[in-house]
């Protein structure tokens, strides 16, 4: 695995910036990770190109389930 990639946002509940840190080795993914700040879940979707080097989508939403 390579050096995580590191992504910053805003949570979708409370508006705090965050930082993500991306695992490279993944090229679609989606999981959810709680907000520093509020704690409500986010879900995060990431798309990386095809070397695995950069995000070429980074989401951030509110976990509906």
């Amino acid at each position: 695995m390579g050096d995580l990639i590191e992504q910053s946002g805003h949570c979708p509940y409370c508006g705090s910036g965050q930082l993500f840190l991306v695992d490279p080795s993944v090229s679609e993914q989606r999981y959810i990770e709680d907000c520093q700040r509020c704690c409500q879940p986010i879900l995060v979707r990431v798309r990386l190109d095809a070397e695995g080097q950069s995000c070429i989508e980074f989401e951030l939403e509110q976990e509906n389930g």
